[in-house]
């Protein structure tokens, strides 16, 4: 089977399952310790629609008031790979660390290795990433963050109001940061593309707002 009719009937499949599955309840939690995730996706699609709907291939999440301290390590390679997320406050990664209205302290380090790839966003607060680490929502973070993102010949495109698009970098928005931050970010041939009003898009770097 070839990518094109591989892609096709994977995003066939998903679409059935997203549209009669109901969303999981997301609860606090309480997590002390090392967590640590290695993804290799080919040919592949995450893919998710709905209110707060969320995509992911690899990548690390807290969210909802969870406390989590120890280590954290996402390390994601993506070939071919597409993450799509549809619907209000719709987000799709590949990759990367997110810290959503939550505690946490220790190490997090996001490695993440992108091919011919695509993150795909649309809906108001749509946010689609290529690695990276993200903090919001009031979070509160101390101790140290690593970011190391490659990617090449690939995309992130988010689509709406307050649209974010990122490839790898680190960026802390409405929350509280103590420690060291690092980020290395290596694109070629690729874009990080936002479209709405106050959309935001950016390669590399660290942003604090």
């Amino acid at each position: 089977m070839n990518i094109r009719k591989l892609f096709t009937s994977t995003l066939a499949a998903l679409a059935l399952l997203a549209l009669f599955t109901a969303p999981a309840t997301l609860r606090a939690s309480d997590v002390s310790g090392t967590l640590t995730s290695i993804t290799t996706s080919n040919n592949s699609v995450a893919l998710a629609l709905g209110s707060g709907a969320s995509a992911s291939i690899g990548s690390i999440a807290t969210k909802d008031n969870s406390t989590v301290s120890g280590t954290l390590t996402d390390n994601t390679t993506s070939n071919n790979s597409v993450a799509l997320g549809l619907g209000s406050g719709a987000s799709a990664s590949i990759g990367g660390i997110a810290i959503h209205a939550s505690t946490f302290s220790g190490q997090a380090t996001s490695l993440t290795t992108s091919n011919n790839s695509v993150a795909l966003a649309l809906g108001s607060n749509a946010n689609a990433r290529l690695g990276g680490i993200l903090i919001k929502d009031r979070s509160n973070v101390s101790g140290k963050l690593s970011d190391v993102t490659t990617v090449n010949n690939s995309v992130a495109l988010a689509l709406g109001s307050d649209a974010e698009a990122s490839i790898g970098g680190i960026e802390v928005v409405g929350s509280s940061v103590s420690g060291q931050a690092t980020s290395v970010t290596t694109a070629n041939n690729s874009v990080a593309l936002a479209l709405g009003s106050a959309a935001n898009a950016r390669i590399g770097g660290i942003q604090i707002r």
